[in-house]
């Protein structure tokens, strides 16, 4: 016998290809199985929804995981949550750098559905709920107050593609729907470790080409953040539908774009929170109360720049803020209600209940030593460009009615608002109101009419 031989042979090398195909066969075929068989159960006896799974792969070698059409359904058959396929790759040899480091974590068609019932009650919280009720004992309280260091991972490449986000609200006397699709995502170098920074990008469009932007460097311990946040071509209609039931206008038109650098620290003493070199655009503003004639505010154009906005210090300072071909008013009915009163919708909240909260805030103030520092706002530059203003008063007799023709100019603006109240102070004042009309709207020409007053000063 030749020594290759014997050492097939041998017991050592016996054994080792005994274990070695064990391993395989429960890598391949056992793990796979286990997974199918007993994750749907868990599911259902932890959460009481519905794991629905395709094929599950592993490579015990590789150490790959696979899954493949995987959703989570509630027990009335509505999606949750799932994936086309979803693929783990990690790196053993990790373990002997004590972290856990993934390779590489990935979601194929991604689709969360997310609902708000008329409760106010979203539909994952109400999961974690019912979980929480059944399994949560003292010990379990106990342990979860205790603050304890982040696990030690390492994901070296996340990617999310072709995800897709459903939200409706249920609160809204006419239901609110919200699409987003496709949704990408891609993260590199994420880590808890300490002070380790990765960039990240995410991408996502509604199926009106609205979309949504946000690039950048992050670090998980501490949590620190900083990039590019974007909003583009966004309809007002898609927001307004979400505030229905508390403005009483039809639905508004218009869109706006709302870019912006960030930068968010929680390792610091005291969290920073700041906004630089933000820009806001509002192009073809309409907005109408129900059964009115006559718009409620019209404006073609509303850009808005800001260098800075710091919430930790609660200082704004705004560049400049741009009014551009508007048309508003003020309007008093026959019962001397004005049109701007009519666009907030009534509160259902009573008096009572008014009057406990007022009693418990004043009674917090009484408790609290410092008064918190108040915010201040800075405007260096409002301009007004091509703005028409009505002013009509019905319940008057006889109706008086005022009307400018176009309003231009500029003024800055200083703004400190806190517990201690609001000052406003407005300077550097210079007005044109342009073809002023006052009379009575039954009469064909007006009572007194100016053709230039120019307002100047502060």
């Amino acid at each position: 016998m030749t020594v290759f031989q014997k050492i097939i042979h041998s017991k050592i090398a016996i054994t080792l290809t005994a274990v070695l195909t064990l391993y395989t066969l429960l890598g391949f075929f056992l793990a796979p199985y286990l997974v199918s068989r007993f994750a749907p159960d868990m599911v259902a006896e932890k959460l009481h929804r519905e794991l629905r799974m395709g094929a599950v792969k592993i490579n015990p070698f590789l150490f790959h995981f696979q899954a493949e059409d995987v959703g989570l359904y509630e027990m009335d058959g509505t999606l949750l949550a799932g994936f086309k396929k979803c693929l783990i790759d990690f790196e053993l040899r990790s373990l002997f750098r004590w972290a856990l480091v993934f390779k590489t974590i990935r979601l194929d068609e991604p689709r969360a559905n997310f609902i708000t019932d008329g409760e106010g009650v979203l539909n994952f919280k109400r999961m974690v709920a019912e979980k929480q009720d059944t399994d949560t004992s003292d010990k379990d309280m106990a342990q979860e107050t205790e603050e304890t260091a982040p696990p030690r991972l390492v994901m070296k490449h996340i990617q999310i593609t072709d995800g897709e986000i459903d939200y409706t609200d249920q609160r809204q006397s006419m239901q609110a729907t919200i699409a987003i699709h496709p949704l990408n995502l891609e993260l590199h170098n994420i880590s808890t470790l300490p002070d380790r920074e990765g960039p990240y990008s995410l991408t996502a469009t509604t199926p009106e080409n609205e979309s949504f932007q946000w690039t950048g460097e992050i670090t998980l311990h501490p949590f620190r953040s900083r990039g590019r946040l974007g909003f583009n071509n966004i309809y007002l209609s898609s927001v307004w539908q979400f505030f229905h039931d508390s403005m009483t206008i039809d639905n508004p038109e218009g869109r706006f774009d709302f870019n912006t650098a960030y930068e968010i620290d929680f390792g610091q003493t005291e969290p920073v929170i700041r906004l630089n070199d933000l820009e806001f655009s509002l192009a073809e503003l309409a907005m109408q109360l129900p059964g009115d004639a006559s718009p409620l505010l019209e404006l073609s154009r509303l850009d808005i720049e800001a260098p800075l906005v710091d919430v930790t210090n609660k200082k704004v300072d705004v560049q400049k803020i741009l009014f551009e071909a508007g048309k508003t008013g003020v309007f008093f009915d026959g019962n001397g209600r004005l049109n701007w009163r009519r666009f907030a919708a009534d509160s259902k909240t009573n008096d009572a209940g008014g009057a406990t909260q007022e009693t418990s805030g004043q009674g917090n103030g009484m408790l609290q030593e410092q008064p918190e520092s108040p915010w201040e706002i800075k405007v260096s530059d409002v301009e007004l460009r091509d703005i028409q203003f009505q002013y009509q008063d019905q319940s008057r007799k006889p109706v008086l009615r005022a009307g400018v023709t176009d309003i231009d100019g500029a003024f800055q603006l200083a703004l400190v608002s806190g517990q201690a109240g609001t000052d406003l102070q407005v300077t550097e004042v210079s007005i044109v109101l342009n073809e002023i009309l006052i009379g009575n709207p039954d009469t064909p020409d007006p009572e007194i009419s100016l053709e230039k007053w120019l307002l100047k000063g502060g």
